[in-house]
């Protein structure tokens, strides 16, 4: 949702009782400002960087292909889209080219196909284009199945399913929520750098973690802050009923219903589902 579609304007209409929204943490911060000045209840579901920790137990190609599922539904545009992966570091190519072919098995590399979703709006594709600019300006391997300024997917806002290899804190991407079909990939040597990462920088809304280790999925579970952890499911999916967590800013109210990934694949899911069974991956 853009700020300038959720502004004063609609805040001042006659007896404004609610206002709801999915959007960007900066962006949702500006609507409650806005909303506060007139005394409307605001709802706000924020999004942020939700991590994918891939663990070195864990099965690479399994964990790729679920990964590729939940990054490119409705094209990366979803509050709990996995924005980000972290990798053991020797491992990182063999993942990103495992993710770009699940990624093209599920959806080609034709902008026509009608089963992959446009970008919201020309200001956003240009958004993305920038994050994947950046990133390669800064030492980055682009992974894609075609350029974005392609005529064919920018005239219809459809940006490439890519894959950021060797991104760094530094990048923009790393920095902001991508929101798109763009996977960067962090690798790591040490088994506590990704949590400590991840606790260093604002909380995201969801954490996903893919492993056998229960040692260390346990001692994910004792430090992570995420308020929603899901292990060893295809990402990007949501819980029975239950409230996500508040965990500095991620969100103020949220109501959730739950569903399966498959006929035979039932996800752990609910507030810090993470302290269930590990399921192998």
């Amino acid at each position: 949702m853009e700020l300038e579609d959720f502004g004063d304007r609609r805040l001042e209409r006659d007896d404004p009782q609610a206002a709801v929204g999915g959007v960007l943490t900066a962006v949702g911060a500006a609507i409650q400002i806005a909303a506060a000045a007139h005394s409307v209840p605001v709802t706000l579901e924020l999004g942020g960087k939700s991590p994918a920790i891939i663990d070195a137990s864990c099965n690479l190609d399994g964990v790729a292909d679920r990964l590729a599922w939940g990054k490119l539904i409705n094209a990366g545009q979803t509050c709990i889209a996995p924005d980000y992966a972290l990798v053991p570091e020797a491992s990182v190519r063999d993942f990103a080219d495992r993710v770009q072919g699940h990624m093209r098995r599920m959806f080609g590399t034709d902008p026509d196909n009608k089963d992959y979703t446009s970008v919201v709006s020309d200001r956003h594709y240009a958004r993305l284009e920038h994050l994947v600019a950046d990133a390669a300006a800064k030492g980055a391997t682009i992974m894609q199945a075609a350029k974005p300024d392609q005529q064919g997917w920018k005239s219809k806002r459809k940006f490439p399913p890519t894959i950021v290899v060797g991104a760094t804190p530094e990048m923009a991407i790393m920095q902001e929520e991508i929101f798109g079909p763009v996977l960067p990939i962090m690798g790591y040597r040490d088994a506590h750098e990704p949590i400590a990462y991840i606790n260093k920088h604002d909380r995201p809304l969801a954490l996903y973690w893919f492993g056998k280790d229960n040692a260390a999925r346990g001692a994910l579970r004792r430090s992570s802050t995420t308020p929603t952890a899901w292990v060893g499911t295809r990402a990007n999916r949501r819980g029975p009923g239950l409230p996500d967590g508040d965990v500095m800013g991620t969100v103020l109210l949220s109501k959730l219903r739950c569903g399966e990934t498959d006929a035979n694949r039932p996800f752990h899911c609910g507030t810090a589902p993470i302290n269930g069974p590990p399921r192998p991956v």
